[in-house]
């Protein structure tokens, strides 16, 4: 749980950092690291789900999983782009990057809270 919080946080914070940087060395070390957390939080997840769910449920929640994660950053890719078409790139990625750090946070508190022994 750990790793998808912790990669997830690098993630965002990534997108934070390419959107403000415009040396294109410093750029790509940063994009470099936005795609190494980005998978590494989805294998994590992947993972999570697998070791975690019910053998006669797996099927059901794969599927579920699979729409999640296929809709959701085509959804997101289009919101991106409606985003970046009224403002600019870097607003936009500025944007998204601060509401998925946001959304990291809060819902790894929650999560993390909900664990602790009472």
């Amino acid at each position: 749980m750990n790793q998808i919080f912790g990669t997830s946080t690098l993630f965002a914070v990534a997108l934070l950092a390419f959107s403000t940087i415009h040396v294109l060395w410093f750029a790509l070390i940063v994009l470099f690291i936005y795609g190494r957390a980005m998978s590494s939080s989805n294998i994590a997840a992947l993972a999570y789900v697998q070791l975690n769910t019910p053998r006669n449920r797996l099927g059901r929640v794969f599927s579920l999983y699979t729409i999640v994660f296929r809709v959701g950053p085509a959804i997101g890719a289009f919101l991106f782009g409606a985003l970046a078409e009224r403002t600019n790139l870097d607003t936009a990625g500025l944007a998204f990057g601060a509401v998925g750090l946001a959304i990291t946070l809060a819902i790894a508190a929650a999560v993390l809270r909900s664990m602790r022994p009472v």
